[in-house]
């Protein structure tokens, strides 16, 4: 079997590279109006391909079954790791444009409302979010490391 220690440095910086882009790029287009909708035909489906061809990039010649697995789920849990960061990065960005744009707008209710809302959403996202993406994030990349190897065969 594959030695996770090798597998983790071997692959972690091209994992981290590919959901920070994904996750910077996906983030910024959730921001502009209108398109924000129609990205969301684009952002959820690759979701699900991202950590996929993740699992399948970090594969290198000809490997086992096995120990392509192993590797495509090592870096799909930094892959996970790094886009959940990302996520809650921005969505701490929207919080204060939140609290802001309700500020300047003269309502201390509203950014107060705002402020709460968005901190039970970020704790949300931390206690259950960033684990479930994880946990997918390895599955779907050892998919993609299992699509990798049969395909080199």
């Amino acid at each position: 079997m594959a030695d996770i220690g090798k597998a983790f440095s071997a692959t972690w910086k091209k994992a981290a590279m590919i959901a920070v882009a994904w996750g910077v790029i996906a983030s910024i287009l959730g921001y502009i109006p209108i398109i924000n909708a129609v990205s969301l035909l684009i952002t959820v489906p690759m979701a699900f391909i991202v950590p996929i061809a993740v699992g399948y990039l970090v594969n290198q010649g000809k490997v086992e079954m096995g120990n392509a697995a192993i590797t495509g789920g090592v870096a799909g849990f930094v892959y996970g790791v790094f886009a959940g960061i990302i996520g809650i990065v921005f969505a701490i960005i929207n919080i204060v444009l939140g609290v802001g744009a309700a500020g300047a707008l003269g309502s201390a209710q509203g950014a107060g409302s705002a402020a709460a809302g968005g901190i039970v959403g970020i704790i949300l996202a931390v206690v259950i979010g960033l684990p479930v993406g994880i946990v997918l994030s390895i599955v779907l990349a050892a998919i993609g490391g299992i699509i990798y190897a049969a395909t080199k065969k």
